[in-house]
């Protein structure tokens, strides 16, 4: 029996269900790490894991609303998917509290969008089709993962350029 092709969607979701079952994995470790050392850890050492985390999430969160303000200044038809992506791959590359908010974000946004799209009128003055409101869900969630992955995988490099196949023509060079 010939085995079925796994669209790009769903490699990017099995690689990141990969990714977060290794992270869980790492975490257990740490976690065991953790205990084992018990009260050799100062209350220093414990307080800078909180204050990491705090700074991931309230970085993304800052990632979020400067890709926020950037996309209503460019002012660029069809640059939406690179902000949302470009957004998801810097608050990954501050770690996985990072990722973890924009998986939140994204997902709160997509959702709400989806709803939206249901009522909202095109340009033209007719309403999406189910099929159309699907697809741009369906697009909207990859560009977010695709993003998120990036951020993870590649810590150090410019999210413009991991997340470039997303940049509209036309898109001003300092985004």
């Amino acid at each position: 029996m010939e085995k079925e092709k796994q669209s790009p969607v769903e490699i990017l979701y099995a690689n990141s269900i990969k990714q977060r079952e290794k992270e869980k994995r790492e975490q257990e470790e740490k976690n065991k790490l953790l205990g084992l050392l018990g009260d050799r850890l100062t209350p220093a050492q414990k307080l800078y894991s909180t204050v990491d985390e705090l700074r991931q999430k309230l970085g993304a969160i800052g990632d979020f609303k400067r890709n926020y303000h950037d996309i209503k200044e460019a002012n660029t038809k069809l640059s939406d998917k690179y902000f949302h992506a470009k957004a998801n791959c810097q608050a990954a590359q501050r770690g996985q509290a990072g990722a973890d908010i924009a998986r939140g974000l994204s997902d709160l946004r997509e959702n709400t969008d989806l709803i939206k799209n249901q009522y909202k009128k095109k340009k033209d003055g007719t309403k999406m089709k189910p099929s159309e409101i699907i697809e741009d869900y369906r697009d909207d969630h990859y560009a977010n993962l695709y993003g998120r992955l990036q951020g993870l995988q590649n810590p150090n490099t410019d999210c413009r350029i991991l997340v470039d196949k997303y940049r509209p023509k036309g898109l001003n060079k300092k985004y």
